[in-house]
């Protein structure tokens, strides 16, 4: 939740001591993994959905057996008096961090999170934008969540803090009216109130019921666009894109309103939700990379996460003449969750090229097959929408994932997220007319992920689109001098241009002032890896494409494409279309305007040239 300071301080003091005491009493083995992967970092879930061992987000809420035996904890948390979400101890060993993130999932975008210091150590820092603090143990703080956030713990002990996510209450907001404000004079009056331990109480705790509507209101809609809007001007983002933006959500806004004032929440108004987020999903392609948050999200990429991606709950199934439907409980969950829609998808197909290879009309061409279907476009917000996964949450590194960053709950989460938007865009009705539809998937920066996504899609095939480089990386060139293709507006650390396209390893190293050489380097780092993870042998059938043939022999060449993947083809009227990522209308000698850097950068990327040929050559 966006707070009016970076850090504020609530008036109520704990005994550390006593905290101290309960959590070295839990056993070592209920402490498990952080759920975004941060090094030497952990957690001992004390309250989730259920009260089982996981790490969702939605659900009725309750305690776990940890919670249970620690009787303080359940003290601290009913000072509070507000309700209680998920909540955990969060560890951070010696000489580690939590990396630079922040909070994108729609469970915190009206929820605080509360922090108790339980153990720490002087030199431990609380960054929050560009303020930083450091939190004395038996302290309550709050933090602006939306801001990006981390934790440096320089000493050789470990730091652990109660972290506890809460929609607020009457009582709550009180609290917070008499919070410090740690960077402005309060002129002394700050007091907090003690909170012992009382053996003889026994707290009463109010746990999270309905925390993910089964259908979002029209006013909660509204609410959470009209906080990212606010955001949206003070971020000084181009005028008159965003006020194309704020038009197009405008007239969704209207039309949500229509549907629930027709159906309200109600299985019968399904359908024409599902339809009216998937156009939403689509007319929001043509603003991915142009308008950014000041904390360098971008914005379609955001509204999708909290409007598109939360808009409508997973559907529960029906009930049946033997009886109500038991749906699948969470492992070690105390409640039940709502059962998926069941989306059997056939092998996966994914195009992986260097950005600007052609890979949308690539896309755009297989899209129109009978067996393919699709989320509808570029998968930037289905993958980065996990907090683990998204470049904040790893010191902005670059794009890249490795086989060993797919643990089995992102690997779950990750499938539920591309299931969840195929249904949304495909609809289940053209889903179930197809026999085991096959999912393609085409997004530039999974150039880098190839490993990864084949732990996420064990049985997929790899189509490696190829594009010669002088008129590729002129191209990359092109993409970076028109803005519409930005991704990273305010990286920290970068003083070149607004970052576009995939973030590669090793973008501090670039010189600033050379675009040329910056896409130079994406090219190749691209085809590297690339062509690393063929050479890995994980990907023995790729099937190369190269564009030159595509747009010469479209025909030809998309059949013995579909042949080699088990496809029938699409159909062709004898002309290829305009893709929608296109600049300007293809022409032989458009790479001639960028001629001479490509004369200073074409001799750096041979290396690469050669192994691509060499690759092809073997095919």
């Amino acid at each position: 939740m966006k707070l009016p300071a970076e850090f504020l301080q609530l008036p109520l003091q704990f005994d550390a001591e006593r905290l101290q005491a309960e959590i070295d009493a839990v056993p070592h083995e209920a402490w498990r993994p952080h759920p975004q992967g941060f090094r030497d970092n952990d957690a001992l879930l004390l309250v989730t959905t259920g009260g089982g061992q996981n790490d969702d987000l939605a659900g009725a809420m309750a305690p776990t057996p940890a919670l249970a035996a620690c009787p303080y904890l359940q003290q601290v948390m009913e000072a509070f008096a507000t309700v209680i979400g998920r909540s955990r101890l969060m560890r951070i060993g010696g000489a580690a961090e939590a990396s630079p993130h922040f909070d994108q999932n729609y469970y915190w975008h009206q929820r605080m999170r509360v922090h108790v210091p339980i153990r720490t150590s002087p030199g431990v820092r609380f960054h929050c934008g560009d303020r930083d603090v450091h939190m004395q143990p038996g302290e309550c703080w709050v933090f602006d969540t939306w801001k990006v956030h981390r934790v440096t713990n320089p000493s050789a002990e470990p730091r652990v803090h109660l972290v506890c996510d809460t929609v607020g209450s009457g009582p709550f907001w009180d609290l917070l009216a008499g919070a410090r404000n740690p960077f402005a004079d309060d002129g002394g009056s700050f007091r907090p109130r003690a909170v012992p331990f009382l053996p003889e109480r026994r707290p009463k705790l109010h746990f999270e019921r309905s925390n993910r509507p089964a259908v979002m209101s029209p006013w909660e809609q509204e609410s959470l666009l009209a906080n990212l809007f606010d955001d949206l001007v003070a971020s000084g983002a181009p005028r008159e894109t965003s006020r194309q933006l704020q038009a197009r959500m405008e007239r969704f806004r209207f039309q949500w309103r229509g549907l629930w004032a027709r159906f309200g929440p109600t299985a019968e108004g399904r359908p024409a939700y599902a339809r009216a987020l998937d156009t939403l999903s689509r007319d929001l392609d043509a603003f991915e990379g142009q308008l950014s948050f000041p904390n360098g999200a971008d914005v379609a990429a955001m509204i999708r996460v909290v409007i598109v991606d939360s808009g409508l709950a997973e559907e529960v199934a029906p009930a049946t003449a033997a009886g109500p439907a038991r749906p699948e409980a969470s492992p070690g969950a105390g409640s039940a969750a709502p059962v998926r829609p069941r989306v059997r998808l056939g092998r996966t197909v994914v195009i992986a090229a260097a950005p600007r290879s052609g890979s949308t009309l690539l896309f755009e061409c297989l899209a129109r097959c009978p067996e393919t279907v699709s989320i509808g476009g570029e998968s930037h917000g289905v993958i980065e929408g996990i907090e683990a996964l998204n470049p904040a949450a790893r010191g902005f590194e670059s794009n890249a994932l490795a086989a060993a960053d797919a643990r089995p709950a992102l690997v779950d989460a990750l499938r539920s997220r591309f299931a969840d938007a195929v249904v949304r865009h495909e609809g289940m009705e053209r889903l179930q007319a197809i026999d085991a539809p096959r999912l393609l998937e085409k997004t530039p920066k999974n150039a880098l992920r190839l490993p990864f996504l084949k732990q996420v899609f064990p049985g997929m095939q790899l189509v490696y689109l190829v594009r010669r480089p002088r008129e590729n990386i002129s191209s990359i060139i092109d993409a970076w001098g028109s803005g519409r293709f930005v991704t990273y507006p305010e990286l920290p650390g970068w003083q070149g241009p607004p970052w576009s396209l995939l973030l590669i390893p090793g973008w501090r190293d670039l010189p600033v002032d050379d675009v040329a050489m910056m896409a130079a380097r994406q090219w190749q780092v691209a085809h590297e890896a690339i062509l690393d993870a063929l050479d890995g042998g994980a990907f023995a059938d790729a099937v190369p494409v190269v564009y030159e043939s595509l747009i010469e022999q479209p025909e030809a060449t998309l059949s013995a494409l579909c042949d080699r993947l088990g496809l029938t083809p699409p159909p062709f009227d004898g002309q290829l279309p305009l893709s929608r990522h296109t600049l300007d209308r293809p022409a032989p000698d458009k790479w001639k305007r960028n001629a001479e850097a490509l004369e200073r950068v074409l001799p750096l990327v041979e290396p690469t040239r050669a192994r691509i040929e060499g690759w092809l050559a073997r095919r």
